[in-house]
């Protein structure tokens, strides 16, 4: 009887510490992605600029577009990048949270010089170096919310071309 007991308490124990453990390293991931979210939020709105009004416009036209940002897992000080994740064909190989931007409902503004839409960030945990990227959009679906904001790009040349 006693062994049946010591046994059910190093189970009950165990079940405990992998619990706690769990759970620790969840806090830790979502610390580090509201830690990490200004700089991927710059990083979206400079590759956003990076890629125009007029392409962004056509993509927001066929529907939501999903882009991904993380950090390269290249080095400490490793610059941002972001994502078209239909388009991977290598692993992502990110450090650290991997930031998922849904864009949707776009407005066009005084005469195509504007562009308005909703941004839905959400992140997932980075997945492991071999990871493929039929995975990684396996796991899009798993998206931990984080914020909702309205992001505008302009057109550039406005000024120059008055």
């Amino acid at each position: 009887m006693e062994v049946i007991t010591s046994l059910f308490i190093t189970a009950i124990l165990a079940f405990a510490c992998v619990a706690l453990i769990s759970n620790r390293n969840n806090g830790m991931d979502a610390a580090a992605a509201l830690e990490q979210a200004p700089a991927a939020i710059d990083a979206l709105q400079s590759a956003l600029d990076a890629e125009g009004l007029d392409s962004l416009d056509a993509a927001l036209a066929n529907g939501e577009t999903v882009l991904l940002v993380c950090r390269s897992a290249a080095g400490a000080d490793a610059p941002w990048k972001a994502a078209d994740p239909a388009a991977l064909a290598v692993p992502l190989n990110a450090r650290g949270p991997v930031f998922v931007a849904l864009l949707s409902n776009p407005t066009l503004y005084d005469g195509a010089r504007a562009l308005e839409f909703d941004v839905n960030l959400g992140w997932i945990t980075p997945g492991t170096a071999t990871e493929s990227p039929a995975e990684l959009l396996a796991r899009l679906d798993k998206t931990n919310e984080l914020c909702k904001y309205r992001a505008i790009v302009l057109k550039t040349g406005l000024i120059e071309g008055r």
